[in-house]
């Protein structure tokens, strides 16, 4: 697996790197593990990388915590009904927070 990871607040050009990630252990109970295909680097991590954000990070952190995928251990809890079961999550904010069902295509 690979990530962007935030070593250094300042410099983005110096403080991000593209790097091997250690695949994550069991979601466990109460708890999903969503397989990420495509993970966006917004202008909110650029300020965080410079340290302008008001929230920072234990370093070294990886950087981008949203994107579309596919949900790979535990299962989706939904407040709405879905049209049908969906294996597919965005994961619009920070990690912990909600995870979005993805309506399968047709």
């Amino acid at each position: 697996m690979k990530g962007v990871v935030l070593t250094a607040y300042g410099e983005p050009a110096t403080g991000l790197e593209f790097r091997e990630l250690p695949e994550p252990a069991s979601s466990g109970a109460g708890r999903v593990l969503v397989g990420v295909e495509y993970a966006p680097i917004n202008f909110s991590d650029i300020l965080v990388a410079q340290g302008l954000y008001p929230l920072h990070s234990e370093l070294p952190s990886v950087c981008s915590v949203r994107g579309p995928g596919k949900l790979e251990q535990g299962e989706l809890v939904t407040i709405f009904p879905l049209p049908e079961q969906s294996d597919r999550a965005l994961a619009p904010n920070v990690v912990g927070f909600r995870l979005l069902p993805i309506r399968r295509g047709k």
